[in-house]
């Protein structure tokens, strides 16, 4: 009885959490039970007023993004910057790239996501936006990784672990940081860059580290037990000046905000 009590009280929980993107309790609470019976189901959500489908398996990343605000931090350089620029390194279903357009609409936003699956969402949330709303948004499906080459994905379990791995069943292309900076961003100054990419960020970054001089800011989620984050950190402080952690997480992943 107890076992059962708890779980209603979880399940009552996540509910009263959930009803500020599904619109109120009871679409939270079907929302909930449609992802419980299919996890790759995908359902509807809106944030401030920013349409999109997410499934059950993207539910921690929801949480953590837009209703716990975790990069609220960077919402005043946003809204001062007129048309910021956002490189969107881990793009999972767009919900970082939704933030930057909730604080500021003319966001012009390039998200790269390496899961085909996950993609599929991403890409057409993007798509949603840009034609009803007008945003500037696009997506790529693709690794962010030391080489072009065809590398194994690991595609299962919870979208927030979704990562590149000698045991996934998934391919994909690789792609470069100096190739993204050149082909995705085309040489232009990034003022935004978020990297989330589960442990393949010292891979993306200590090959050629030379494009990040063209980014003026970078938000970058280290994963200690998937790479060598000392070295991450070494090049990431000399390319920035400034480097500080966030804290009050929920996530225990070091988060770090690096400025110029």
């Amino acid at each position: 009885m107890l076992t059962f009590l708890n779980k209603l009280a979880r399940f009552d929980n996540r509910c009263k959490r959930l009803r500020r993107i599904t619109g109120g309790y009871l679409p939270a609470a079907s929302s909930l039970i449609t992802c419980r019976l299919n996890r790759r189901k995908t359902v509807s959500g809106k944030y401030i007023s920013l349409p999109f489908r997410f499934r059950g398996i993207d539910e921690n990343a929801l949480h953590e993004v837009l209703i716990d605000n975790e990069y609220g931090f960077l919402d005043e350089m946003l809204r001062e910057t007129p048309a910021p620029l956002v490189a969107d390194i881990g793009g999972h279903i767009g919900l970082f790239a939704i933030h930057c357009f909730a604080v500021n609409a003319k966001s012009r936003v390039r998200s790269l996501e390496a899961s085909p699956g996950t993609f599929k969402i991403l890409q057409k949330n993007a798509v949603q936006l840009a034609k009803t709303k007008g945003l500037d948004w696009r997506a790529f499906n693709r690794a962010a990784w030391k080489d072009d080459t065809i590398i194994h994905f690991d595609d299962s379990g919870v979208s927030m672990s979704h990562r590149v791995s000698a045991l996934g069943s998934t391919e994909v292309s690789g792609m470069t940081l100096a190739d993204f900076m050149t082909t995705v961003m085309h040489g232009q100054t990034v003022d935004v860059m978020k990297i989330d990419i589960e442990g393949a960020e010292e891979s993306f970054l200590c090959e050629n580290a030379e494009p990040l001089r063209n980014v003026r800011r970078l938000v970058i989620e280290l994963h200690p037990n998937l790479c060598d984050t000392a070295r991450v950190e070494t090049i990431v402080k000399a390319a920035f000046p400034k480097v500080c952690l966030i804290g009050a997480r929920t996530s225990s992943k070091p988060l770090l905000d690096c400025r110029k």
